[in-house]
C-alpha cells in the first residue's frame, strides 16, 4: 500500500530563478570611408539570451509538476478512501471498484493537459496499473499492490521532493 503519511502536505515554495542582468549593446559607427580602404561587413549580432525565458521555463515547470501533484493528490484520497471504506466495511465491493476504477481516467485526464509534469513518472503509474492484478471483484487494479503502489509512491516522493507535497484527505480515519 502507498505510504500516504509520507505524502503529507508541505507548503510550496516558488522558484526563484536568478538570471543574467546584462545585455549587447550593438553600435554601429559612421566613419567615412575612402575608395582605397576595403569594406567590412559588420558582424552579425549574437542573439542575447532572455532573462524572462528562464524564468518562464522554470515556473512553466513548476506549474506542470504543481498539476500533477494536485492530481497525485485527488488520486490518492480516492485509492485511500477506497481501501479505508472497503475494509472497515463502510462501502460495498462496488462502491470500492466504482471508486478504484476511475483512477485510470484521472491519469488519463492529466495527460491531456500539455504542460503536467513528471511526464516519466506518470506513465509508469499508468503501465502500472494494467499489470496490478484487482483484489475485489470489479475492480480493473489494486491501488495497494505492486506494482502500481509503487509508482504511487515514486509521484509522492517527486512531488515532495519539488515542494509539493501531496494532500491526501482520509474520510475513513485513514
Amino acid at each position: 500500500m502507498p505510504d500516504y503519511g509520507s505524502a503529507m502536505f508541505r507548503p510550496g515554495r516558488v522558484l526563484t530563478a536568478v538570471t543574467l542582468a546584462a545585455a549587447a549593446l550593438l553600435v554601429a559607427g559612421c566613419t567615412s570611408q575612402t575608395s582605397t580602404s576595403p569594406a567590412t561587413t559588420p558582424a552579425p549580432p549574437t542573439a542575447t539570451p532572455n532573462p524572462a525565458d528562464a524564468t518562464a521555463g522554470a515556473s512553466s515547470e513548476a506549474s506542470g509538476i504543481a498539476l500533477t501533484c494536485a492530481v497525485a493528490s485527488a488520486i490518492g484520497t480516492t485509492t485511500l478512501n477506497a481501501y479505508s471504506g472497503y475494509k472497515q466495511g463502510k462501502i460495498s465491493a462496488a462502491e470500492y471498484a466504482g471508486a478504484v476504477n476511475t483512477v485510470p481516467y484521472q491519469y488519463s485526464a492529466l495527460t491531456f493537459q500539455p504542460s503536467y509534469g513528471l511526464k516519466d513518472l506518470v506513465t509508469a503509474a499508468k503501465d502500472a496499473i494494467e499489470k496490478t492484478p484487482p483484489s475485489v471483484d470489479g475492480a480493473v487494479f489494486d491501488p495497494a499492490a505492486q506494482p502500481y503502489s509503487g509508482a504511487a509512491d515514486a509521484i509522492a516522493a517527486a512531488c515532495d521532493a519539488h515542494h509539493a507535497g501531496l494532500q491526501i484527505a482520509g474520510e475513513y480515519g485513514g
